[in-house]
Parts: C-alpha cells; sequence; structure tokens
C-alpha cells in the first residue's frame, strides 16, 4: 500500500470512527443545555461526564491519526476495567434498545480502553443499523479461564453478509462492511479472536480476548 493511498484509508477510518462519539457529544450537550430544573443535580453530572468521556475519546482518535500520519509511536492505550469502557461505548443509542450483562469477573478485568471501546461500539453500531428497525442488542461479558469473552447479540435472522465482512482481509472500497474490517484489525492487534454465529433467535458476534492481566479490585465484585 502506497503512502497516499495508506492516508486515504486513514481518512476514511477516521471519518467512520468519529460518527458515533460526535452523535453522542451532541445528544450529551443537548441535555445539558436543557432548560434548568428538567435535569436533578446528579443526572446532570452523570451527563456532564458521559459528555466528557466522549471528548477524551474523539482527542484520542485525533491524536493516533496524527501519529499514523506522522510516522510516530500510537499513544499509549490506558488499561481501565472493563465496566468503567462498555457503558461509555454503547452510551450514544437508546438505553432501551441496548443491555449489558457483566459477570462479576468481568467487571473488573483491565482491559486497553481506547481498542475495547472502538470494538464494541462497532459491533453494537452494526448489529442496530442491520438488525430490525425496533430489534434490541445485548452485550455479555464474562470470563473463561483466563480469557476475556465479549458477545454481541442482535435481533437479525442471518450472520451471512456478517461472516463475510469478518472474513474480509482488505478494506472494502466504500464505507459498508469498514467497521466491521476496523474491529477486526482492533482484535488480531489485541491478540484474540473473532467469529459470528446464529444464535435463537439472532446473531451473535463473540470475541475472545487474551487476558494476562490480573483484574483490579472492585468492591462486591466476585465471578
Amino acid at each position: 500500500m502506497d503512502h497516499s493511498t495508506g492516508n486515504l484509508l486513514l481518512l476514511r477510518t477516521l471519518c467512520h470512527e468519529l460518527r458515533s462519539p460526535i452523535e453522542s457529544l451532541r445528544s450529551s450537550t443537548a441535555v445539558l443545555a436543557s432548560e434548568p430544573g428538567t435535569l436533578s443535580p446528579a443526572h446532570r453530572r452523570e451527563v456532564a461526564a458521559l459528555a466528557q468521556e466522549q471528548a477524551v475519546f474523539l482527542e484520542g482518535l485525533l491524536r493516533r491519526a496524527v501519529s499514523t500520519m506522522q510516522g510516530l509511536a500510537e499513544p499509549v492505550d490506558e488499561q481501565v476495567p472493563l465496566c468503567h469502557v462498555l457503558p461509555v461505548a454503547v452510551a450514544g443509542h437508546a438505553a432501551h434498545r441496548v443491555t449489558l450483562r457483566l459477570s462479576g469477573g468481568a467487571r473488573g478485568r483491565l482491559v486497553h480502553a481506547h481498542r475495547v471501546r472502538q470494538i464494541i461500539g462497532n459491533l453494537v453500531d452494526n448489529a442496530l443499523r442491520h438488525g430490525p428497525a425496533d430489534g434490541r442488542v445485548q452485550v455479555s461479558a464474562s470470563v473463561r479461564g483466563r480469557a476475556l469473552v465479549l458477545v454481541v447479540t442482535d435481533q437479525g435472522e442471518s450472520c451471512r453478509p456478517l461472516l463475510a465482512a469478518l472474513r474480509r482481509t482488505a478494506p472494502p472500497p466504500g464505507i459498508t462492511g469498514l467497521g466491521l474490517w476496523i474491529v477486526r484489525r482492533l482484535v488480531a492487534a489485541e491478540g484474540g479472536t473473532i467469529t459470528a454465529f446464529g444464535g435463537v433467535p439472532g446473531v451473535a458476534v463473540r470475541v475472545v480476548l487474551p487476558a494476562p492481566h490480573t483484574a483490579v479490585g472492585l468492591e462486591g465484585v466476585t465471578d
């Protein structure tokens, strides 16, 4: 891949990855701009914290893009507990359409925040976009042996297009399928595996990540 082609792919990838966090940030700031008294102080602080998380994520995307363009080392991806990553990854979607289920052992598992957030965010976006108009998506996380298992399940009827997209070794020519190609590369960078299969009902994508890091101590965490 020559330099100009690589830069074009980077631009396409960046545009794709900016869509969801920008929309989430727009929604959060719209809520914060609502009339005084509309939100409780606690809820306002929660929304403000989410907006800050989205801004930090956007900054990280841009820093990585600049580093790649300039041939610099990629910024260090901070390791944080999974329970701090997943809620932010799905925050831009309607709460009634996306549910999270984390086992006690998975909650405190240390993960690379930027990569895992991109992985889950893209899988959820894809599930909502290509599933039924009113379909729901479930994100579950558990620990099996020393591996972290993340499963995104939707209410779709066929996983053939999904399987084809996940097998793609080169980026697609357009935006369609680009998110899944990005996910595949991120999972590979983590040394993990990704598979898709039909469920009862729905379609599921399972990501298995090696988990060599010790889980942090969180109050009330049990497996």
